[in-house]
This record gives C-alpha cells, structure tokens and sequence, in this order.
C-alpha cells in the first residue's frame, strides 16, 4: 500500500472513533469498570446454572394414591388419616373337658324289673337257690321255698325295688286282705274269700257209677294213664293245662297252682289209695276236668 492510502486510512478510522464517541447524552459511559471477560461468562450462565440446582433440589411431587394417603411415611412419623382397623377378639377361656365317665359293669346287677327265683331268694333270704318262682304279676310273685320242709308256697311283694315275704299260703289271711295292699286279682285269688273258711279238701267231683269212656287219656307223673273227665273242656286243652300246673306246682291236698291262663289246678300228693291224680277248674267256674286213676 502506498503512504497515500495508508493515510486515508488512518483519516476514516479516527473520524468513525470520534463520532461514536462524541456524544456524551445518547451514550453516557457506565460508572463502574466494564466486567471482565471472565465476569461476563460468569453472570451469563448464572440463571441456567442456579434454574438446575434449584431443578436438582426441588422435589418432584409423587402422584397421590389411595395407598400412599392410607399409608404414612415411617420416616417423617406422620399418623396417617386411613381408619383404624377393628380390635382382634379377645380369646375365648377354654372350655373345661368333661370328667371321664365310669365305664360300665361286665354284669348288670338284678334291676327292679327282675322277678326270678334268685332275686327273691337274694332278697328274703339273703342267697341265691332257696326260692322257687310259679309266676309273677307286677310287684307280686307267687314262689315256695323248695328246699325248706314241706317246701311251704308263698306271696312275695316287691317294695321299692326289694321283695318281702308278704304272706305264706295257709295262713289266716283272707283275698279281701291281699286286695286291699294292691295284690292284683291273678295274686289274691290265690287265698280263701273271707266270708268262707279255707278248704280243708280240694273239691272232687263225685265218682261216677260207672268209669267214663276213656275217650281221653293224660299221663301223670306221680299216677301214671288217667282217664279224665271232662265238663265244658277239650281233651286238648285239659292236657295243656294239666301238664303245665304238675311241671311247676307242687303236690298239695288244699293249695292249688293257678296257670298263666288263670286255671286253678290241684296236684294230689301220691298216695295209692287215692283215686284221683288231680282236678282243674276253670277261672269262670264254667270248665273243669278230674283225672280219675286207672
């Protein structure tokens, strides 16, 4: 370049610097140094740098959820506002176990109900085999003592749950006295009406002129064949009978054995001069058979 130009230069350059520089009132100079370059870095990136930290501190807010309103936070020992849950139940006492029951007896003892040879014979005479039931009705038994002399029949009566002796049969004792203490008919009908003496003999029937046909026999075990006679009776039900009085009465000339069905049998006591093995007689009195020794 040539010093011409070089000075033209210098002249553009120094007339642009004083006219910006010139006025004082449209570009006053600031009253304080000009920050450094290394201070207008700084106050450049002081809002983004504090806008992070700020970011960075700030926490962000969690959704709120039914789990997080119900449940506190343990670390800021916050009660929470979830509702209580119920109380457990308080426990039951125990309930006490019942006591162990007895276990019952291999045998039974003989209950009240019983009416047997060796519960009377328990009862009255204090052990077993001395009494011999016929047959029993309700609270009452008609027995003898087998082993005793003359093997003397009897009544018993059961009172609360025990049998008693309560008549022997041949004593002064009317069936009007054994009514009234509650003997049932089958029972009492075995003593004398009181307006009557007691029999000294069983009633027998006259024998006949002549000896019946012998249309009906039964065995007897005291007088062997009989031949029987027969009034308002079968031949079938006059053995029936006969068979069940001699099986379980014992012989007696004024004592009869009543059956089951009622009938009043007389076993005659064996003697070979007499000439009837026995006599039965119906409940009504309408019936009755003799058997007449062959």
């Amino acid at each position: 370049m040539s010093a011409v130009a070089r000075c033209l230069a210098v002249l553009v350059v120094s007339a642009a610097v004083l006219t910006g520089c010139g006025d004082d009132t449209d570009n006053p100079a600031p009253s304080e140094t000009a920050p450094t370059a290394s201070s207008d870095a700084t106050s450049t990136t002081a809002p983004a740098d504090t806008d992070a930290q700020t970011a960075t501190q700030r926490p962000t807010a969690a959704p709120t959820t039914a789990a997080t309103a119900s449940s506190p936070d343990p670390s800021s020992g916050a009660t929470g506002t979830a509702a209580p849950s119920a109380p457990a139940p308080a426990p039951r006492p125990a309930e006490p176990s019942a006591p162990p029951q007895p276990s019952a007896p291999t045998s039974a003892p003989a209950g009240p109900s019983d009416c047997t040879g060796d519960a009377l014979s328990e009862d009255i005479l204090g052990f077993p085999g001395g009494v011999s039931v016929y047959f029993c009705d309700g609270d009452w038994a008609y027995a003898a003592y087998p082993n005793a002399p003359g093997a003397p029949e009897f009544i018993a009566e059961r009172v609360d749950g025990r049998w008693f002796h309560a008549v022997t049969i041949g004593d002064p004792v009317c069936k009007d006295d054994l009514t009234s203490r509650g003997a049932p008919p089958a029972i009492a009908k075995l003593l004398p009406d009181c307006e009557e003496p007691a029999p000294t003999a069983p009633p027998t029937t006259p024998p006949p002129t002549e000896p019946p046909a012998p249309d009906c026999i039964i065995s007897t075990n005291l007088y062997g064949d009989t031949v029987a006679d027969l009034i308002a009776v079968t031949c079938g039900d006059a053995t029936a009978e006969w068979e069940l009085a001699e099986a379980n009465a014992d012989p007696s000339w004024n004592v009869p054995w009543i059956t089951p069905t009622g009938w009043e049998c007389y076993v005659s006591p064996y003697d070979p001069e007499s000439k009837a093995a026995g006599a039965c007689y119906a409940p009504e009195g309408n019936a009755q058979f003799t058997l007449y020794v062959q």
